[in-house]
């Protein structure tokens, strides 16, 4: 698990490390003031007994006050929420073994708060001190060396400048060192975003997670703070905050880590799964409508079978009619010769006439159905064309139902093709069918037409006898054909 960590607001309000000039952020008050290796030198001189400058900007409210302080001879002062003659003041002398004292000045007039005896302030030693105020509760706390030495409740002034000085019994003997002076909103850092269990470190305080929040209080810990370590509940560090503005009492830093990530990966996921969920509605309408191309296609195939199949029908008709056509025209010729011998027997062929015309007749009514044949023929070949016309239709249709089936429907379009070739196959088959009846029909008319015309024979219904010695048999009444034999 990861995790990043940032500086919402931080709670520095003033930090002097002395090196630049005193009066970036100080005015003098008395005595000499130097900047010297880089603190700032408060010394006594012109027959003073003390030196010290003021800080330019007033601050309010609850406040932390700290920084370094070397004592060199004399004293060390503090003062704050300075106001005229109004103003709290720590005092330290120097000494192994000293007392510290916090005290309240009313028009002047000293109130001391608390003192600690026993305190060490070893000349040419350097000490952290801390000041902090509450105006809100009157809580007051001075830390010396990262150790609590006073403390006490008081809410009687609020707000006013701060106060670095030095002093001591003999004129011209004060010298002071102060270093990495600051003022601050507060004396706690809050970091949150925190998973359960983890905690933070700085300056060597821990603090521990609470409902997500860790709240470090740096008490007597020297501001400011070079980094701020994260880490979770296995103790491994996770993340560490640093700075050029370093780390200060009164900031806020939240922290990111990868389970904020994994809830808006969460909701991508969610969001992944409603577009899959709609993803999958839009396949099943795509199988719905390639369902329906389907069957449209199957549909289509069979309209187009269909249509093969009346093609094929028209083609048999169309044989049959052929065959039709064949045996009339035999028969014809059949007929032709049966006349051409009545005509040569013509008195004893008058019923063979008869019946030759009868056979024509009959071969007529033949021709006539053979035509009937044709023109059903014509029709059922139409109604192909027709049902292959509409198979092209229902096959664009299904092109446009489904782009995934184009490549099904291209393939019945070229059969469809192939059908419109057959059907026109067929239609070509039928003319040629047509203009054989026609043929024939013109055929077996003259046959009839051009006939010799039967010679009544008078008085008698039997056939004279034919010349040359042959002789006759008798003509049957009914309609069968007479066959004449010369023997």
């Amino acid at each position: 698990m990861t995790a990043s960590i940032s500086r919402s607001s931080t709670g520095k309000l003033l930090y002097d490390p002395f090196d630049g000039a005193v009066t970036d952020n100080w005015a003098v008050v008395q005595g000499t003031v130097a900047i010297e290796a880089g603190e700032l030198s408060v010394a006594a001189s012109g027959g003073l007994v003390g030196a010290g400058v003021k800080s330019k900007a007033t601050y309010s409210g609850t406040l932390a006050y700290g920084g370094r302080v070397t004592v060199a001879a004399g004293y060390a002062l503090v003062y704050w929420h300075l106001s005229g003659s109004n103003y709290y003041r720590f005092l330290i002398p120097s000494g192994a073994s000293v007392t510290a004292t916090l005290i309240r000045f009313d028009a002047g007039v000293p109130t001391t708060l608390d003192s600690e005896a026993g305190v060490a302030c070893v000349v040419g030693a350097t000490y952290a001190w801390k000041i902090l105020h509450n105006t809100v509760t009157g809580a007051i706390a001075v830390y010396w060396g990262g150790t609590l030495i006073l403390s006490a409740t008081d809410t009687t002034y609020t707000s006013g400048l701060v106060y670095l000085y030095s002093s001591a019994a003999t004129i011209n003997t004060a010298h002071v060192h102060y270093d990495n002076v600051y003022v601050a909103t507060a004396n706690t850092i809050t970091v949150s975003g925190l998973p359960t269990g983890w905690d933070i470190i700085c300056g060597g305080v821990t603090a521990h997670e609470s409902g997500g929040v860790a709240t470090l209080d740096m008490a007597g810990v020297a501001l400011p703070q070079s980094s701020l370590d994260v880490r979770d509940a296995s103790d491994v560090v996770k993340v560490t905050f640093t700075s050029a503005s370093d780390v200060w009492g009164g900031d806020v830093l939240p922290v990111t880590v990868s389970a904020a990530y994994s809830a808006q990966a969460l909701r991508r996921v969610a969001t992944a799964a409603t577009f899959s969920a709609q993803t999958k509605r839009v396949v099943r309408a795509a199988a719905a409508y390639a369902s329906q191309s389907r069957r449209i296609v199957l549909s289509a195939a069979a309209y187009a079978g269909q249509a093969v199949r009346k093609v094929t029908s028209p083609a048999t008709y169309q044989a049959q009619a052929e065959r039709v056509v064949a045996a009339l025209a035999g028969r014809s010729a059949q007929t032709e010769r049966r006349i051409t011998a009545l005509a040569g027997y013509a008195g004893q062929a008058w019923r063979g006439v008869r019946a030759g015309a009868s056979l024509g007749a009959q071969a007529l009514r033949r021709v006539v159905r053979g035509a009937g044949y044709e023109a059903q023929t014509n029709r059922e070949v139409k109604a192909g064309a027709s049902l292959g016309a509409q198979t092209s239709r229902q096959v664009q249709a299904a092109a446009w139902c489904g782009a995934q089936t184009r490549r099904t429907l291209d393939a019945l379009a070229d059969h469809a093709g192939q059908t419109a070739r057959v059907v026109v196959t067929a239609a070509s088959c039928v003319a040629q069918t047509l203009r054989g009846l026609s043929i024939g029909s013109d055929a077996t008319s003259g046959e009839i037409s051009s006939d010799a015309r039967p010679r009544s024979i008078p008085g008698d219904s039997r056939t004279r006898g034919v010349p040359g010695g042959s002789r006759t048999r008798p003509i049957p009444s009914d309609s069968r054909t007479v066959y004449i034999r010369n023997d």
